[in-house]
């Protein structure tokens, strides 16, 4: 697997000028953060795709249960992705946000990814 790379602030990450790219575990990784990021209806050519944060998270009354689960679902969706080997993540439904704490993912590449932040 192949990405090109980007940095913290999600810009595009330059190297001597030059596009960085990701390849293996680290694209997964970053595909991930990617995905969460990105709200369903959000992409105008295809308004079915992106996690669907508003319909199921950010509800009234809350349910964590069903949180997770979106969440989860929505991070093993993303290609490369074999299992969650930990999952500790915080929902503010009230803010409409949330912080992974520290979430592990086993890849496709039999390589361990920590995300977190």
């Amino acid at each position: 697997m192949f990405a090109i790379s980007i940095d913290s602030s999600h810009d595009l990450h330059l190297v001597g000028g030059r596009l960085a790219t990701v390849t293996d575990a680290a694209a997964v990784a970053q595909r991930v953060k990617q995905h969460l990021k990105f709200w369903h209806g959000e992409w105008f050519l295809n308004r079915s795709a992106g996690v669907q944060w508003v319909e199921f998270v950010f509800v009234r009354p809350f349910d964590q249960g069903i949180a997770e689960a979106v969440l989860k679902e929505a991070v093993l969706g993303v290609p490369g992705v074999a299992s969650i080997e930990s999952f500790d993540v915080e929902f503010q439904p009230e803010r409409r946000g949330w912080i992974i704490h520290e979430m592990q993912l086993r890849t496709t590449f039999d390589e361990t990814v920590t995300l977190n932040g």
